[in-house]
């Protein structure tokens, strides 16, 4: 597999891991005894930094950086369906520019 390409695997992956850990911490945020929601969410983001190092030996931080803006996209996703928060039409608007803008980054 061409560095580049595991490269851009392994942001996504540690997209996916941080959006993950957002939800986890914003569920020990409001739960009665949510410690283990709040290690969990800790684990998580041990797993993104790991999983973020290896991104970066792979692929320029000029790229790898901007990409990391689907955080953004993945935490809107999954707070809409699995903690049932309400995502207006004009953030979804956002979540297109960036899914668009990191199109062409990793493009490019």
């Amino acid at each position: 597999m061409a560095a580049k390409a595991l490269g851009l695997i392994l942001v996504l992956a540690a997209v996916i891991v941080e959006a993950f850990g957002q939800l986890s911490l914003k569920k020990g945020a409001v739960k009665n005894g949510g410690n283990r929601w709040v290690a969990a969410g800790i684990c998580l983001y041990t797993l993104e930094i790991v999983l973020w190092t290896f991104a970066l030996h792979e692929i320029d931080v000029s790229i790898a950086f901007p990409m990391s803006a689907l955080c953004f996209v993945a935490v809107a996703v999954l707070s809409h369906f699995y903690l049932k928060e309400n995502v207006s039409r004009k953030r979804w608007l956002g979540i297109i520019f960036i899914i668009c803008g990191t199109c062409m980054v990793g493009s490019g």
